[in-house]
């Protein structure tokens, strides 16, 4: 069973990603995304989603990755799965006052020994939420991988 990350978990298997990033325009998508612009996502855009099992899948060439996202009060659980195996589950809800636009975009969940090679990242949908949040929303904003 996959553990439900409120936070990134900490990864200190590698100073940074000197790699490169893979943004919502490289995603290959299943079920129903919407593009959407604005301040603070990699990028200045991501994909959003609040259809249960849609997916963002995003294909590198690499080690270790990082996805990236927004918290929001309308966020609920993202899956992140490797190569079609389930690593972990995400809750992208947050709260910024004073007004509810979300923090600016950071790494919600960070690899740890990934065996270099060609990868599927695959960013899930999982409908479900954090019983405060306000729906359950995921943001599908950019994939950063270390070569």
């Amino acid at each position: 069973m996959s553990t439900i990350y409120p936070f990134p978990p900490v990864n200190n298997s590698f100073d940074g990603l000197t790699g490169d990033v893979r943004e919502e325009t490289e995603a290959q998508m299943e079920k129903n995304w919407q593009k959407i612009e604005g301040w603070g996502y990699h990028g200045d855009a991501a994909l959003l989603s609040d259809e249960t099992g849609a997916t963002a899948s995003f294909t590198y060439n690499g080690r270790n990755f990082c996805v990236w996202s927004k918290r929001r009060s309308d966020f609920g659980v993202m899956d992140i799965l490797l190569d079609g195996v389930s690593l972990a589950k995400v809750d992208l809800y947050g709260i910024h006052w004073p007004k509810d636009d979300g923090y600016r975009a950071a790494p919600v969940y960070c690899s740890a020994y990934v065996e270099r090679g060609e990868h599927t990242v695959t960013l899930k949908a999982a409908g479900e939420k954090n019983p405060i949040s306000k729906g359950m929303s995921v943001s599908a904003d950019a994939v950063e991988f270390q070569k």
